[in-house]
């Protein structure tokens, strides 16, 4: 997040409100100044997960923050981008995810 770390989404709308304009307008490839794009998230966060599935065959577990999560499961469920903030991820949520039958199930435990 750069320079939006640890600031609430009111202030930085408040306090930034082209850079806000601009995020809504390309959650994907928008970045805040020392931050990163979700697109280059997806681009790091992908290939590693793909590597930790298939080098096992057994359970997994996986503690990230909700960018992380969402960007994952934009990509097992076929989510857009553009509806990331779509997929709910409370605070201290477990996402249980398996495979069977050639399809992700994705369930949220509160």
């Amino acid at each position: 997040m750069g320079e939006w770390e640890g600031k609430t989404f009111s202030f930085i709308k408040s306090s930034l409100p082209e850079q806000f304009k601009n995020r809504g307008e390309d959650i994907g490839g928008f970045v805040p100044t020392g931050g990163e794009s979700f697109k280059n998230l997806e681009k790091r966060v992908i290939p590693a997960f793909e590597s930790i599935i298939n080098s096992t065959s057994g359970n997994i577990i996986i503690i990230s923050h909700a960018g992380v999560n969402r960007v994952i499961l934009k990509n097992i469920l076929s989510i857009s981008m553009q509806d990331i903030f779509k997929i709910n991820q409370p605070y201290g949520c477990i996402n249980e995810l398996s495979f069977s039958n050639g399809k992700w199930n994705w369930k949220l435990l509160l």
